[in-house]
């Protein structure tokens, strides 16, 4: 009989080692939500004599724990450089894990280049261990935007952000910024991620968590969390920035901010267009319908 620990004993602190063999570590059906984004750069596979390919098989490892540990219903978030996502993607298939969403991160300062076309998003993929919507969480109210223009069938909590984010990356001068680090995850799309798929108290793990972004923003939300780093140096990092007051996310959704327009309406025509969508799909919600 498999001997675990006491996930109690996990909660709510930074962990100095592997982050496969923690997960192995943890019960069964124990955790709400992973964020898997495993240090793989826009480089090839051959340029560190195999690191990359180590790193994708240790992956497809952390994907097979992360159905075992995460209860049903439970939210696998995960992403990588544009390389190495689909197959991310394909291993989670594999694992049972429904897709949900797949998010764009555009972002508003990318890697240069003069050789292609300069990388400026990044995709995150949503997935469930539940194919339902009733199987999992979903807590849209909390991560909705200001609509552009004004509307009298606006939804009065905000519009669906959809599945393209805007979100600004961490400035090099951010005190979030993890020296080093090219492709470091913005503490908005952490909140997003984890406001919309989790509730207060539940249990967040990031076994590969750097400088600590995930585990902190799941504190500032009143999640539990569990960060696991085999860099000891990035982890005293996280725990300063943790100790840190809170003054604001490190980076901003502009339409986040947006205050909302009066626009002159064609009569009949956003009425008329709802109701084409209601007939193609009965179960949209009817309010997020905008022009960003």
């Amino acid at each position: 009989m498999e001997q675990y620990a006491d996930i109690d004993q996990l909660l709510d602190q930074f962990i100095d080692g592997d982050g496969l063999e923690t997960m192995k570590e943890i019960p069964p059906a124990s955790i709400d939500l992973i964020f898997l984004h495993p240090p793989l750069q826009n480089t090839d596979w051959d340029d560190k004599g195999g690191y990359h390919e180590d790193v994708m098989i240790m992956m497809y490892d952390m994907l097979g724990e992360s159905n075992r540990i995460l209860k049903n219903g439970g939210a696998l978030w995960m992403t990588a450089s544009w390389k190495y996502t689909p197959l991310l993607y394909t291993h989670a298939l594999d694992f049972g894990f429904h897709p949900q969403n797949e998010i764009i991160w555009h972002s508003t300062k990318g890697i240069g280049t003069r050789w292609r076309f300069s990388y400026r998003h990044q995709t995150i993929h949503w997935m469930s261990k539940g194919k339902d919507h009733k199987d999992y969480t979903f807590n849209l109210d909390d991560v909705r935007i200001p609509y552009k223009y004004k509307s009298e069938s606006d939804n009065p909590k905000g519009m669906n952000p959809g599945d393209v984010w805007h979100v600004s990356s961490v400035h090099g001068n951010s005190h979030s910024r993890y020296p080093g680090v090219r492709s470091q995850i913005p503490e908005v799309i952490a909140m997003r991620a984890i406001s919309s798929s989790t509730n207060k108290g539940d249990v967040i793990l990031d076994p590969m968590c750097g400088s600590g972004t995930i585990p902190i923003v799941a504190d500032r939300l009143e999640r539990h969390w569990i960060g696991v780093d085999i860099d000891p140096k990035a982890l005293d990092f996280a725990t300063k920035r943790l100790d840190a007051p809170f003054d604001g996310w490190d980076s901003v959704d502009i339409r986040a901010n947006r205050i909302s327009t009066d626009r002159d309406w064609t009569v009949g025509t956003r009425v008329e267009l709802r109701g084409a969508i209601r007939q193609n799909d009965p179960e949209m919600d009817l309010f997020d319908y905008d022009d960003e």
